[in-house]
């Protein structure tokens, strides 16, 4: 179960090149309610109940009700995506956010219909963004996607509206795992703007 760094003191956000100053300097903790350590706790404590209640042997693999719990979280979504996914990707559907969407239960679509029910767009000003305004389908950035299996709940909706600020250079795979790597606290971290 991997869960978001609690920067707590200042050295650990200039250690990880963060620009948050901490929460000590913020003078809070995290939301005792909505935050992540909240959050893992109700995973865990769910997944605990799931494992004691399943009959010994193989019914008590924690692995599978974690997996269990996550695919459950977008259950019922029909996402689309747009802008977010390289039109030249060679296998969208070996996209880390298509495989993400689908981990988390939900199933991806390929083109515009009525059972799409949220469309995920890293721009303002595409054809299928201006689709899901006039279907009135959810419109969200892939922030809301990211919320979502780090706090292993669905996100209301209108806390991540499409606004363009999303939209970067795209990575390449290679780039796209070194930043990952980074981010978790191993590899060499992200590339510079200079390489991109």
């Amino acid at each position: 179960m991997q869960v978001e760094r609690y920067i707590f003191f200042p050295k650990c956000a200039e250690r990880f090149g963060l620009v948050s100053p901490g929460l000590l300097l913020e003078g809070r903790d995290e939301d005792g309610e909505q935050g992540m350590l909240h959050s893992a706790l109700q995973v865990l404590a769910e997944v605990h109940e799931r494992a004691f209640q399943a009959a010994p042997g193989a019914g008590r693999d924690v692995r599978k009700h974690l997996s269990s719990v996550r695919s459950s979280i977008l259950e019922g979504v029909r996402v689309l995506f747009s802008h977010v996914i390289p039109q030249n990707y060679p296998q969208p559907h070996s996209h880390p956010m298509w495989q993400l969407a689908e981990q988390l239960g939900a199933t991806v679509a390929l083109s515009t219909s009525l059972q799409v029910t949220h469309v995920v767009s890293g721009s303002t000003q595409t054809d299928k963004v201006h689709w899901a305004r006039e279907q009135g389908r959810h419109l969200v950035s892939p922030g809301w996607l990211h919320a979502a299996a780090c706090l292993w709940r669905r996100m209301a909706e209108a806390d991540y509206p499409v606004d363009g600020s999303e939209e970067q250079p795209r990575l390449t795979p290679e780039e796209d795992l070194q930043a990952a790597l980074a981010a978790a606290g191993g590899g060499a971290g992200p590339p510079s703007s200079a390489e991109l």
